[in-house]
């Protein structure tokens, strides 16, 4: 997680100086040299692919032996009050307070009274901003919960208590890719909250959601190994290079 988090700051920071999709963060410095955007875009792009989904794969994982321990009523509960009690801070304090921030790092000369009056005149009396997450994360918990109450065993009986194969794998992959494309297509990236990541890469999260708390069910992770692993880190440096032609 500390990793992921180094890396969410450094993404960001490419953002502001260069990188492809940047043009609506909050500060930007671009250069124009195409080597710079070069670097930084490729450098966020192997984001994208990966980085929210681990977040949401290590929430979901950890929600199925919290579920399994606490029980579904008790579990709802205790999720809704640790995701919504920060959701609510931000919406109403911290997020006006950075869209306000935001505002005069594009120039805008306005003073912070102004500025929550001018929201408020226009019916905008919060802002909801980087607590998408926690909001899919909230939504994912309790769906899930929801899931657990009907179907404790789960859907799926594996026939050994081996780490899925290789066939399935890609299967699997094929299978999301496409929906994701589908699904970007509907919503495409760049967009407003409704238009942006958190609704074009639905499939992907909730996927990625899902994963975690099957990796927790069958414990997949102490039966990964690197005999395992090694395609799909040959098939994920493959796929890094791809965009790499492409953007040349």
């Amino acid at each position: 997680k500390v990793f992921l988090i180094a890396y969410v700051i450094t993404g960001h920071i490419a953002a502001s100086y260069g990188a492809i999709g940047g043009g609506r963060w909050s500060y930007i410095e671009q250069g124009n040299d195409f080597l710079t955007k070069a670097v930084l875009s490729l450098f966020v792009l192997v984001a994208y692919s990966f980085l929210m989904g681990m977040f949401i794969f290590i929430a979901g994982y950890f929600t199925y032996p919290s579920l399994k321990s606490k029980g579904v009523s008790r579990f709802v509960k205790d999720r809704i009050v640790r995701l919504s009690i920060p959701l609510i801070l931000y919406y109403f304090i911290l997020g006006p307070v950075a869209r306000f921030i935001t505002l005069l790092a594009k120039g805008e000369d306005i003073t912070f009274m102004q500025f929550i009056t001018d929201s408020y005149q226009s019916g905008v009396y919060g802002h909801l901003g980087v607590m998408w997450f926690i909001v899919l994360i909230l939504l994912f918990s309790l769906s899930y919960a929801l899931f657990f109450k009907f179907f404790p065993d789960g859907f799926y009986k594996p026939r050994n208590d081996l780490f899925p194969s290789a066939s399935r794998i890609l299967l699997f992959v094929v299978l999301v890719g496409a929906a994701s494309f589908f699904m970007r297509i509907i919503f495409p990236m760049g967009g407003d909250f409704t238009g942006s990541r958190p609704l074009g890469s639905m499939v992907f999260f909730g996927t990625s959601f899902f994963l975690g708390t099957a990796a927790a069910r069958y414990q997949w992770l102490d039966k990964l190994t690197w005999e395992n692993s090694k395609p799909w880190v040959i098939t994920a440096v493959v796929a890094m290079v791809i965009p790499l032609i492409l953007l040349i």
